[in-house]
């Protein structure tokens, strides 16, 4: 049997579309499903590989009937499959339906085009946008463009981004951000000048977007530049923080100078959240260099700092965590016990001892609490020794933790101790 023309194909599925009408345009909403379904089935039997010609026979035959002759309820269904089938064939007629007067036929068109493949369908768009004066149907034009990361757009969405309608700027900023390649970000650096302060702050997490993805897609070197223009920049602190975090994702050992910086703010929030990132940084020299600098960081940063200290481990962390428990701080003398809690040897014991037995409230509490934990079978016997020489108020903190310890070699100790 011949193969069926074009024309034939078209008018075939013409005679099924017809029959399925009436019931996909019927009033109940529950009338409608099967002829729905039906159809749906069709549309979807379109797109399947080595069946253009198929395909593009039932648009045509859909699109004809999209007239206001049809049913509304059956003319939204033929939009929303021509949404998942449609081509070039159908830009045409979709374009015509967004100046509909029915809004519901207008925005269902407007997805239509947003997922058509065919360029033309980018085309059609951007003459609605700027064809239209209404901001939210500028708005919706934007995102369907935006959706389709459609370049040709571009200056479109600079100039919406100034404008003083604030979800139409918000919908041009977002816009640029979905594109996000360089002329876009450019475009985003120049708004940051702005002296609206919502436009602003808009615009660098737009920028945050852009550097993010930059990242994620292996474009590390100017992600990193991205992310340290926005940190050097004023904004709000959630912005602010994460520049930074992503700035130590990029650049790792790299961006510890700034990490540090930031950990001397006057913004709590910022510094302890630096503090907390820069600890999160692998590597050896890192935790030399977080060492290095814990002095000089404000007592609440220090305190942080030890907390990462002790989760990173090493030689480096266990001097700094020793050093600091000289402290004037007692947060700091505090943190620093808990730190050798895990990070002591033989050497923390009578520190750690003597701390507990000159400090109260909650300094002591981590001072016991540090020695009864610091690991190491040489600790018990090194607690054992010290019992024996040491000043009274710092005997009794070794005695207790003989039996906070479970030092089983301690009992002897312990008992003559208490006699």
């Amino acid at each position: 049997m011949p193969a069926r023309s074009a024309g034939q194909l078209q008018a075939a599925y013409g005679i099924v579309i017809d029959s399925l009408v009436p019931g996909m345009g019927a009033d109940n909403i529950l009338d409608r499903e099967p002829s729905q379904r039906t159809f749906e089935q069709i549309a979807l039997r379109t797109t399947r590989p080595g069946a253009e010609r198929e395909r593009v026979a039932f648009c045509n035959a859909t699109v004809v009937r999209l007239g206001d002759w049809t049913p509304k309820p059956a003319r939204i269904w033929l939009l929303r499959q021509l949404a998942r089938c449609g081509g070039p064939e159908s830009v045409g007629t979709l374009a015509g339906l967004l100046v509909d007067a029915d809004p519901d036929i207008r925005e269902t068109a407007r997805r239509a085009l947003q997922t058509n493949p065919s360029p033309s369908a980018a085309v059609a768009l951007r003459r609605a946008l700027d064809q239209t004066r209404l901001p939210e149907w500028r708005v919706a034009l934007i995102n369907a463009l935006a959706a389709r990361h459609d370049a040709g757009s571009r200056g479109a969405f600079a100039r919406f981004a100034s404008d003083p309608e604030t979800s139409l700027s918000a919908a041009a900023i977002a816009a640029l951000a979905e594109l996000g390649d360089p002329r876009s970000v450019a475009a985003l650096t120049d708004l940051v000048r702005d002296l609206d302060s919502r436009r602003r702050e808009a615009a660098l997490t737009a920028l945050l977007r852009c550097a993010d993805r930059w990242s994620h897609d292996g474009r590390s070197a100017p992600a990193a530049r991205l992310f340290e223009e926005i940190a050097e920049t004023y904004a709000a602190a959630s912005i602010h923080l994460a520049a930074i975090c992503g700035l130590a994702a990029t650049r790792r050992e790299a961006a510890l100078p700034i990490l540090l910086q930031v950990m001397r703010d006057d913004d709590e929030f910022l510094a302890i959240s630096a503090a907390a990132i820069a600890t999160e940084i692998p590597g050896d020299r890192v935790t030399q260099r977080i060492a290095d600098a814990l002095p000089s960081t404000p007592p609440v940063i220090q305190a942080r700092l030890l907390e990462g200290l002790a989760a990173r481990g090493g030689e480096a962390a266990r001097r700094a965590a020793s050093d600091a428990l000289a402290s004037r701080d007692p947060e700091v003398r505090a943190a620093a016990a808990r730190a050798l809690g895990r990070l002591g040897d033989r050497s923390s014991v009578l520190p750690l001892a003597r701390l507990a037995a000159e400090s109260t409230g909650t300094e002591r509490e981590a001072a016991r609490a540090g020695l009864a934990r610091v690991p190491g079978d040489d600790v018990d016997a090194a607690i054992i020794t010290a019992v024996g020489s040491s000043a009274p108020e710092v005997r009794a903190e070794l005695v207790r933790s003989v039996g906070a310890r479970y030092n089983r070699a301690g009992l002897p100790t312990v008992f003559k101790a208490a006699s």
